[in-house]
């Protein structure tokens, strides 16, 4: 939408080009609306902290995630709640469908859980 004044009285002018019909003035304001609807909002929470007596800058002791996301398997929406406690020595992942269909849900020991994201046995190339 847009909406073109007068800038020294403030009358509505019907084109840009014109002068004011009640002042003379060319000065102009030229207003311009723009309005769009967005999709669904979603909300995610992280958190991570880590041990500066360890002084390890890029391994937290504590990694959470809370959100809705994009399953990248599937391309659908999923909850997901995951945190990864190395002071507790704790893995736990629950994932869902928006519906609360559960797709996945691991509680164990963090030193149990191997072989799986990063820490996958990566096959040589040959």
């Amino acid at each position: 939408m847009e909406k073109i004044i007068c800038a020294d009285c403030n009358s509505v002018l019907l084109n840009e080009n014109d002068k004011c019909n009640k002042c003379g003035s060319s000065k102009k304001i030229i207003k311009i609306h723009f309005e769009d609807t967005m999709p669904e909002m979603r909300e995610i929470f992280c958190f991570k902290a880590k041990d500066k007596t360890k002084n390890s800058k890029k391994n937290p002791v504590l990694d959470v995630f809370q959100g809705i996301q994009i399953r990248k398997s599937t391309g659908e929406w999923i909850n997901k709640e995951r945190e990864i406690d190395k002071i507790n020595n704790r893995y736990y992942e629950h994932v869902e469908t928006l519906d609360g269909k559960e797709l996945h849900h691991c509680d164990e020991k963090l030193t149990d859980h191997q072989g799986h994201g990063n820490t996958k046995i990566k096959l040589k190339k040959q």
